[in-house]
């Protein structure tokens, strides 16, 4: 990707009413981190409790575009918890001032409302990403690696920056 301002974004098609497909390549870039997504990634949309859908619907909005790239961080555990929220928050403010323009006062208002997202997610994510155990299937986290190992052929992540020395 040249331009680091880029998002492609993505075709998807619905085959379950809380899954979708992604039906051709798509990538982003955001701090740091240059992440494609290839055809044929399942990914839930936003995982937003239904009382406040009024809020932020789990599959429209243009929050859902960094919910895509999101959910394929997590679900690779390629980089650490707090960079994958960070890069959504990043991704979900590139949608809007995308759309609206940068001084806009809808982007203005959608800054906003992305980081009470982007808040939300980084104080109740730690359950989505970590996942040690589910009480319902009883699965635990062997399941969980071959779930990462089978997403890892549909996301790629590359580092923009050459220092290696931390890892959010």
């Amino acid at each position: 990707m040249s331009n680091k301002k880029t998002i492609n974004f993505p075709c998807q098609q619905q085959i379950s009413p809380c899954r979708y497909k992604v039906l051709d390549k798509c990538e982003a870039q955001a701090f740091n981190v240059h992440i494609i997504i290839l055809k044929g990634f399942i990914y839930d949309g936003l995982s937003v409790p239904f009382m406040f859908w009024w809020f932020q619907s789990p599959f429209t909005g243009l929050s859902t575009i960094g919910g895509l790239f999101h959910d394929a961080l997590y679900r690779t555990r390629l980089v650490g918890k707090i960079k994958a929220d960070i890069v959504f928050l990043c991704l979900m403010w590139r949608c809007y001032s995308f759309y609206y323009g940068k001084f806009h006062v809808l982007s203005f208002l959608g800054y906003i409302k992305s980081f009470i997202i982007f808040l939300v997610v980084l104080l109740f994510g730690w359950f989505a990403y970590y996942k040690p155990f589910n009480l319902l299937t009883g699965k635990g986290r062997n399941k969980n690696k071959k779930e990462i190992f089978k997403n890892m052929l549909y996301v790629k992540v590359e580092r923009t920056d050459k220092d290696e020395q931390y890892r959010l």
